[in-house]
């Protein structure tokens, strides 16, 4: 978020796609991002289409990755 914030990057009314959806990252931004009023959309590793998808979104959040 400060992210956007710092880049003058508006939320409101924009569809936000953030891929992963962990406790520790992915669900947190999803949620900072509903509440700066985005539409959100969470994807993961058995999602379909999710090239399509990504390509749709005005933001785009990458939340993932594997420890060590």
């Amino acid at each position: 978020m400060k992210l956007l914030e710092a880049y003058d990057i508006p939320t409101r009314g924009k569809h936000a796609v953030v891929i992963g959806r962990s406790n520790i990252v992915g669900k947190p931004m999803a949620m900072l991002l509903l509440a700066a009023d985005a539409t959100v959309t969470i994807c993961h590793s058995k999602t379909e289409n999710l090239a399509e998808i990504a390509r749709q979104a005005d933001i785009l959040v990458a939340a993932v990755g594997r420890p060590n």
